[in-house]
């Protein structure tokens, strides 16, 4: 709290007028500006409680920016300063609720926006160094681009050496766009959806041997698993590449395990038959195989378990399951008694009911052959793309949700947030001005006997003048009158000031 002007010009005054008396020892590092200065902020306490006047003793050390708050008994000097009051509590009321409106949404919502996007997965294969790639005398043909893995030069190479066939299988996919949104950069990686990949190539038990393979006759009935797992702290990638010897086509098997997803189960076999979601395409989990025939779609549904109450509730609703005399009463027909095992039931033990029925989503798998031979058909890429629904951020909500200020609205909010804080600055100022001259002008000669009396005991303990102090310092009573607080308040100021010179 500022102190009020004609105070201070008075303070001032006498102050220079006592520092300039003989006998009064000047202050280590203080010029007598910064004297009249100190005693003017260390006395008007003192003046303020003298002429009855209430101030708090830390009032002039600190100043709270974030108060905004009129001075108590301004209401009595001016009715409109209600207004201003009315409107404080109005914001301080429409804070709460926008408060409490976002706390219920983030509850609802779980804190986290999510979106269905499509992830395309692409399957194809490389070949290198295949009998069909290399001439008679071993070398690679200038058909096979040098880039390609395994490609051979004839730089440094013997001219009888064989050259080992292999095979390179790739496992990619992106994020479709959405058609109808502004194009948002995402981070998302091919590896960032699945918990893990396992690659099993699947032979022919009649190729029991793989030609120009330099050990020899090797045993390929056995499958071969190549496995991917997520580990923590592990960065993501944008596909796998696997790369094996071999010059014959190899069937393999594609096991691609999604992460977990909160709260996402599979529905089991005969709960999906009996919501009528097992024609559903667009509840399926499993990859959509573009331009597939014949695809039969079985127990692949996901959902929540909200989403399975909800299913189930209309379900109830549209065959009039419901117990005319307590609602929460189901009696079962024949699909819910063989789906629960019970005829009547309560709905809230639906939860336990349905437990049994939610599973874990299955893995993904997705058949592929690697083919190299160009007699059958030889093709680097697979016919088919598979589109697998996964669910990612809704980075759009989630900016909404979390609206921050644009820097120029925050900066105008602040600029007219000091305007306030001065206004009632100088109006807690003015009311201390009003205060000062109302007491003095009921009872001029005690206001000014007291006034004096509170400069003549600061300007004695600032001078340190006083002949009894030593007697009663003695006294603990002494140390406990209000003048202590500004004789501490004073002493650290001087000893700042020397320090800093």
């Amino acid at each position: 709290m500022d102190a009020p002007t004609v105070t201070g010009k008075r303070k001032a005054s006498e102050s220079q007028d006592s520092s300039s008396k003989p006998g009064t020892p000047a202050t280590p590092g203080m010029g007598s500006q910064a004297l009249s200065m100190a005693t003017t902020l260390n006395t008007l306490p003192a003046a303020l409680a003298s002429a009855g006047i209430n101030a708090h003793p830390n009032a002039l050390r600190r100043v709270r920016v974030t108060d905004r708050q009129l001075p108590a008994d301004l209401d009595n000097v001016v009715p409109e300063s209600r207004l201003f009051t009315d409107l404080q509590a109005l914001e301080r009321r429409l804070d709460a609720t926008i408060l409490r409106k976002r706390l219920e949404l983030q509850e609802a919502k779980g804190g986290n926006f999510k979106m269905q996007r499509t992830l395309r997965i692409f399957v194809s294969n490389t070949v290198a160094n295949q009998p069909h790639q290399v001439d008679d005398g071993g070398l690679q043909s200038s058909s096979t681009p040098s880039g390609e893995p395994g490609a051979n030069t004839t730089q440094g190479l013997d001219v009888g050496s064989v050259a080992i066939p292999s095979w390179t299988l790739r496992i990619e996919g992106r994020l479709l766009e959405l058609p109808y949104a502004k194009k948002i950069t995402t981070n998302y990686k091919f590896s960032s959806f699945f918990e893990s990949v396992v690659v099993e190539t699947l032979r022919d038990p009649k190729d029991t041997t793989e030609t120009n393979h330099p050990d020899g006759e090797v045993d390929v009935t056995k499958s071969r698993i190549t496995e991917w797992k997520r580990t923590p702290n592990q960065s993501d990638t944008d596909g796998f590449e696997i790369k094996r010897s071999g010059d014959v086509d190899v069937p393999v098997r594609i096991i691609l395990t999604p992460r977990p997803v909160t709260n996402h189960f599979r529905l089991s076999q005969d709960l999906a038959e009996v919501l009528g979601l097992v024609d559903t395409p667009e509840l399926l989990d499993t990859p959509v195989k573009h331009k597939a025939e014949g695809a039969k779609q079985t127990n692949t549904v996901t959902m929540t378990k909200v989403q399975v109450i909800t299913q189930l509730w209309h379900y109830i609703r549209h065959h009039k399951l419901q117990n005319t005399t307590d609602p929460q009463r189901i009696h079962s027909d024949p699909a819910l008694r063989r789906l629960f095992g019970v005829q009547d039931w309560s709905f809230p033990l639906v939860s336990h009911l349905l437990a049994p029925h939610l599973l874990p989503p299955e893995p993904v798998v997705i058949h592929y052959t690697i083919r190299v031979n160009p007699d059958q058909g030889n093709q680097s890429q697979s016919p088919y793309v598979y589109d697998l629904q996964v669910e990612v951020d809704d980075l759009a909500r989630s900016r909404t949700y979390g609206y921050q200020k644009a820097a120029s609205l925050h900066n105008q909010i602040n600029h007219i947030d000091e305007q306030l804080i001065a206004q009632i600055r100088g109006i807690q100022n003015s009311q201390q001005k009003r205060q000062f001259l109302l007491r003095f002008s009921q009872d001029p000669a005690r206001f000014i006997h007291r006034w004096v009396e509170a400069q003549a005991r600061e300007l004695d303990t600032i001078a340190q003048e006083r002949s009894d102090l030593p007697e009663m310092s003695r006294r603990s009573k002494y140390f406990q009158e209000p003048w202590l607080d500004e004789a501490v308040f004073y002493y650290l100021g001087t000893q700042n000031i020397s320090r800093n010179g």
